[in-house]
């Protein structure tokens, strides 16, 4: 068994071009050299070492791996620079060349795992363990050991053999070791060159005279084994450098549409860019370093010619309009006191806001007023931001000595002087009724106030939670649900409230799920009663938490309900008087799986712990202020 694993192994490691030898203190042993075929702008070369014993004892494959790298050249600065590595051996592309029977010269490349994969594969064949060991002397024969046999490698075919005979100095033919006269030209072996390592092979239509035996090319670092084989010049500048033209070429036109250059500056732009890339192409075979630097002069040059040829300004601006709305006021700190989309006649003022991001000191933002429903503008006003910082809010506001005209209005916002709106809101003007009388509801002061926030804390004193009511315009997380009536709750939970034993780290978890994974603890925010929940949503799973060593202070979460109406908020004050953060264990609420989708059974957590915090919900203030007491 052990000679057909051995000769197994062998066969394969000559067809990878490995030279194999028997004996030397182990079943198979491996010297030999390589280039680092990756290594362009220098010589890497590698020397490959490795022992394999087959030990029939225990029926284990021992094989040790070393390899040894020396290179030079620019990836070294210039100098030189050795490393070697034994154990496993990297998987990395290594190239050799190789002579084959025919006297030409084969360069080849192989992934250097390939050899310790060929044992292991055949070990795995004949059932026998393979172990990768760092010390040499465990792949090599114990003492006291006598092999009963030494197998012989084969050798590729493409290959000459490797216990060579030398050169014959004559014609360059290789001989084999038992050769006493050359096969091509007859000339006697003692004139042969003997070397140890392969010569190349010279053509016969250049034969060397007989008085004058081939020089190995000591010039070349790697030996004259490789010397023979050519190699490709190649350059990446070519290549980087037409990448490079094409990016300028990108920005070039864009500058020039955002200065509003002239004519002139347009076509002096263009030569100018067309001569550099002329010589671009003429360069295309050089280095790197030559077209960096053209493309530097390049970007100089054209930059001068814009500043030359502009008849605007530059208006390159990373500044940006959020979150724009109507407000009742600003309040102390500068900041929209509350979001409305429609106003009373009678209403004091009318103010659009926005939050300027990104923007540098003394940005102006142009506010454009038009009542759309007379098809009027109303005014122009442009606001500076000041020197307060990059993200601010900025505002425009209205006042009317008269009742403001019932209608559609809007208000378009736009930073400096750009052609497009950055921001727009509409609202609108309309008559609010009389407040209802006890037990009724009116939609219609109802719809009047919104969008609507109110904000209360729960009873650890840190944990905010959030009643809001909207319209949605169709976009964003309710964009199916454009002109219905939102009402979200939202919660932002201080971590610290969570009880000492909850786990908040994946690996302490004791159990696993359904689907196996660890049954973290989780929490939900829930709109309930003392007996029943009427809106959960997941708040968050422990590795939400915890991230990267450390406890988020704060997590939010929210939800919503679509298309409710005026009696709908009615009935929730009545039946879901607070708000509770609760805790639950996957492991405790279930898991449900419909087709390929596991679903954690949230709605089964009430009831299953005390509330981490809770805290009512002020129903009256809200009811109050949607007019609907």
């Amino acid at each position: 068994m052990k000679q057909q694993i051995l000769s197994e192994i062998g066969s394969k490691l000559s067809a990878l071009g490995i030279p194999v030898q028997n004996g030397n203190g182990a079943d198979i042993t491996i010297n030999t050299e390589f280039l680092d075929a990756g290594w362009s702008t220098g010589n890497k070369k590698i020397s490959y070492e490795a022992s394999v014993f087959a030990n029939e004892q225990d029926n284990v494959i021992y094989m040790y791996e070393k390899t040894t790298e020396v290179g030079h050249g620019l990836s070294f600065g210039g100098g030189s620079g050795s490393s070697f590595q034994s154990g496993k051996t990297l998987f990395r592309k290594v190239k050799s060349v190789q002579y084959g029977l025919d006297g030409k010269a084969y360069e080849y490349t192989l992934d250097l795992g390939a050899i310790p994969k060929a044992v292991k594969e055949t070990a795995k064949q004949y059932g026998w363990k393979f172990k990768t060991v760092l010390n040499k002397n465990k792949a090599m024969y114990p003492p006291g050991y006598v092999p009963a046999f030494a197998p012989s490698a084969k050798q590729p075919v493409e290959q000459a053999p490797r216990a060579s005979g030398g050169f014959c100095s004559n014609c360059g033919m290789q001989l084999m070791e038992s050769a006493k006269f050359c096969d091509r030209c007859g000339k006697p072996v003692g004139a042969a060159i003997r070397q140890t390592a392969a010569a190349p092979h010279l053509p016969p239509e250049q034969p060397q005279p007989a008085a004058a035996p081939a020089q190995p090319q000591h010039g070349d670092p790697r030996g004259v084994f490789y010397a023979a084989v050519p190699k490709k010049s190649r350059s990446k500048g070519g290549a980087l450098g037409l990448i490079g033209f094409m990016l300028l070429g990108i920005l070039l036109i864009v500058m020039l549409l955002a200065a509003e250059s002239a004519p002139a500056g347009w076509v002096v732009s263009l030569v100018l860019f067309a001569a550099a890339f002329f010589i671009q192409r003429k360069l295309k075979k050089k280095g790197c370093l030559l077209h960096f630097i053209l493309w530097i002069i390049t970007g100089f040059l054209l930059l001068a010619v814009l500043t030359i040829f502009t008849t605007g300004e530059f208006s390159f601006t990373a500044a940006a309009l959020k979150n724009a709305h109507m407000t009742t006021a600003m309040d102390a700190n500068g900041k929209p006191a509350d979001r409305v989309l429609s106003y009373s006649p009678n209403a004091s003022e009318l103010v659009a806001v926005a939050e300027l991001r990104n923007a540098p000191a003394n940005t102006k933002v142009k506010f454009v007023w038009r009542y759309i429903t007379g098809d009027i503008l109303i005014k122009e006003y442009i606001m500076d931001s000041g020197d307060s910082g990059a993200n601010v809010y900025v505002f425009s506001n209205l006042t009317n000595d008269k009742p403001w005209p019932e209608g559609k209005y809007r208000v378009d916002m736009y930073i400096e002087d750009r052609k497009t709106p950055d921001a727009a809101v509409d609202f609108e003007v309309t008559a609010v009724t009389d407040k209802p009388a006890a037990g009724t509801t009116s939609s219609q002061s109802f719809l009047a106030v919104l969008p609507y926030e109110k904000s209360f804390t729960l009873n650890d004193g840190k944990s905010i939670g959030t009643f809001r009511l909207f319209v949605s315009d169709g976009t964003g997380l309710y964009q199916g649900y454009k002109d219905q009536v939102i009402c979200e709750f939202h919660v932002k939970f201080d971590t610290s409230s969570l009880p000492a034993d909850f786990k908040m780290r994946p690996e302490q978890a004791t159990e696993n799920n359904e689907m196996g994974l660890p049954a973290l603890d989780g929490l939900i925010m829930a709109v309930c009663s003392d007996t029943e929940a009427y809106h959960k949503t997941a708040l968050s799973y422990a590795q939400a938490i915890y991230n990267n060593g450390n406890i988020k202070p704060y997590v939010e979460t929210e939800g919503a309900t679509a298309n409710i109406s005026a009696a709908g908020i009615i009935e929730l004050a009545k039946k879901y008087p607070k708000m509770q953060v609760l805790r639950y264990n996957q492991n405790e609420v279930g898991m449900t799986k419909t087709g390929d989708t596991w679903t954690t059974n949230a709605e089964k957590a009430f009831g299953l712990h005390p509330p981490v915090t809770e805290g009512n919900i002020p129903w009256d203030e809200i009811l109050k202020d949607l007019g609907l007491e």
